[in-house]
C-alpha cells in the first residue's frame, strides 16, 4: 500500500525519479521489507540476554543466601537477654520524651 502511495506521489512530478526525499521513502520501505527478519533475530538474541542474566540472578541470590547468617538476629538472643534490651529501649524513648519537653519548656 504504501509502495503504491509513493510511486503515485512520484508519478504527480512528471519524471520517473521524483524528488531525493520521496526515493529515501522508498528506500526506507525497502529496508523495512527486510526488517521482519533481522528483528526476529533482535528478539532471539534478547531472549537469550535474558535468559543468562536471570539465571545469573538467581545463583547471586542463592549465594547470598548461603552467606547471609552474619547478621544480627533477635532470634539469636535468649528470652532475658531480649528482655533487657526491650527494656533499654524503653528507658531511652523515656529519657528522650522527657529531654524533648525540657527543651520545649513544658517541663520545669
Amino acid at each position: 500500500m504504501s509502495d503504491d502511495f509513493i510511486n503515485d506521489f512520484r508519478n504527480s512530478f512528471g519524471d520517473d525519479e521524483g524528488p531525493n526525499w520521496v526515493q529515501d521513502l522508498a528506500d526506507d520501505d525497502m529496508n523495512a521489507a527486510a526488517a521482519p527478519a533481522r528483528d526476529a533475530d533482535d528478539f532471539d538474541q534478547l531472549r537469550q540476554q535474558s535468559a543468562r542474566a536471570s539465571s545469573s540472578y538467581s545463583d547471586m541470590t542463592l549465594e547470598e543466601d548461603r552467606s547471609s547468617g552474619g547478621g544480627f538476629s533477635l532470634n539469636q538472643l535468649s528470652p532475658s537477654q531480649r528482655l533487657i534490651l526491650a527494656v533499654l529501649v524503653f528507658l531511652n524513648v523515656i529519657v528522650g520524651a522527657v529531654a524533648l519537653l525540657a527543651v520545649i519548656g513544658i517541663l520545669g
